[in-house]
């Protein structure tokens, strides 16, 4: 079943009906508007540095989530904190702070 293969076979089937089809996408930081390209940097550009950036740290093992409500909608979240996590949220947004207006 579903359940069976998302390994939370507890989970009633309405919060599944609450994620949907976006639980296939896997962890996601949304880059939200209005968004723009620093003068001098191309959408290849930001496409090399985010592919960079995936390259350097890998796959990271997330903490256990939790469902909790984000702006407009819904997130996935860590219950605790996590390092590993933060180093790079951290890398991105100082990244991003040189190619984004």
């Amino acid at each position: 079943t579903e359940s069976a293969l998302l390994n939370i076979e507890k989970l009633p089937r309405a919060p599944l009906a609450l994620i949907g089809r976006h639980r296939r996408f896997g962890f996601q930081a949304p880059i939200l508007a209005p968004f723009r390209l620093a003068r001098g940097h191309s959408p290849l550009d930001l496409h090399h540095t985010v592919r960079a950036i995936a390259d350097y740290f890998g796959p990271i093992k997330l903490p256990a989530l939790r469902m909790a409500r984000r702006r407009a909608g819904l997130g996935i979240v860590p219950l605790r904190g996590s390092p590993e996590l933060r180093r790079v949220a951290t890398t991105v947004r100082g990244v991003f702070d040189r190619v984004c207006a």
